[in-house]
């Protein structure tokens, strides 16, 4: 299969044109790049599109390469931090876990830093 986005991974032009034509449209609300050889490079190209975009709400980047948990959470946050708020971001099952398995850390900790300065305060 040909994808116009990448060349076999190694050519993101296109995956950069895309990303930057995301950050002026308001009308795409859903994306799919299954199966699309973007790798992290490519999402994260995405990522910095969808920041800027405020009407996608949805994505799919499972079996695009190699994606980082930490491109995986950074495209969450992109989506949850738009106006239609995040409806659905598919990604790899162990990608997507992992960056789960740290968000919630990271609000453990937060709530546990909580707790401290309450009951110091007290």
């Amino acid at each position: 299969e040909c994808n116009p986005l990448t060349t076999n991974g190694s050519d993101t032009g296109g995956v950069k044109a895309f990303a930057a034509m995301l950050a002026s449209n308001g009308t795409l609300r859903s994306l799919s790049f299954a199966g699309c050889d973007l790798g992290d490079f490519g999402c994260r190209q995405l990522v910095d599109g969808i920041r800027r975009n405020t009407a996608v709400h949805s994505c799919d980047i499972t079996h695009t390469g190699d994606t980082t948990t930490h491109t995986v959470r950074a495209m969450a946050e992109a989506l949850r931090l738009n106006q239609r708020g995040l409806a659905e971001l598919k990604a790899s099952q162990a990608a997507q876990a992992e960056a789960q398995g740290r968000e919630q850390a990271s609000r453990q900790a937060d709530a546990d830093k909580e707790a401290r300065r309450v009951a110091y305060l007290q």
